[in-house]
C-alpha cells in the first residue's frame, strides 16, 4: 500500500513497518517481514527492541554502510550486532533532532491497559516533519501527545 502527497511516498511495509521516501532518502520505521527486492536505508528508526520492531533479519536486508539507525536504548544493544558500519543514535523519549531538512521528534509510546509495553521502558512514537507535512508514527496504544 502507498500513498504519495506533496512530494512524499509513504508505504506500508506490514505490521507496524512503514517506508517513507522524500527527497531521494529512504527512512524507515519498524521494518519486520520486508522483501529482500527492498531500497537501502538511509535512515532507520526503531520504536522498541521486540522482534517484531527490532528485526535485525529485516534491518540487514535494507542497512548499508553509514546508514544512520536511531534506537531507543533498550535495543542499542541489538543494532551493535550489524556487521557494517552504520551511525547509531540513541534517543530518549520527548527529544528532537534535525536530519538535514527532517525534523524529528521522540514520543513516549506505551499500553495504559496492559503491561505488554510499559511507560517505564521509555518506548517510542516518532513525528516526522518536513515539506510542510508532518507524519506520526505511534506503535501502542497510548502515546503522550504535545503540541507539535
Amino acid at each position: 500500500l502507498m500513498l504519495e502527497f506533496y512530494g512524499v511516498q509513504l508505504h506500508w511495509l506490514g505490521h507496524a513497518g512503514f517506508k517513507i521516501n522524500y527527497n531521494g532518502k529512504n527512512i524507515y520505521i519498524d521494518p519486520y517481514n520486508i522483501s529482500n527486492q527492498t531500497d537501502k536505508a538511509d535512515i532507520i528508526l526503531i520504536t522498541h527492541s521486540h522482534y517484531d520492531h527490532c528485526s535485525l533479519e529485516d534491518i540487514k536486508k535494507i542497512v548499508r554502510e553509514n546508514t544512520l539507525i536511531i534506537v531507543s536504548a533498550d535495543a542499542q544493544s541489538k543494532i551493535t550486532r550489524l556487521p557494517f558500519k552504520i551511525d547509531m543514535q540513541i534517543i530518549e523519549p520527548e527529544e528532537e533532532m534535525q536530519i538535514g531538512n527532517i525534523k524529528l521528534i521522540s514520543m513516549s509510546a506505551y499500553n495504559k491497559e496492559t503491561n505488554f509495553h510499559p511507560k517505564e521502558e521509555g518506548w517510542l512514537g516518532y513525528v516526522l516533519k518536513f515539506n510542510g507535512i508532518i507524519i506520526y508514527h505511534a506503535d501502542c496504544r497510548e502515546s503522550r501527545s504535545r503540541r507539535l
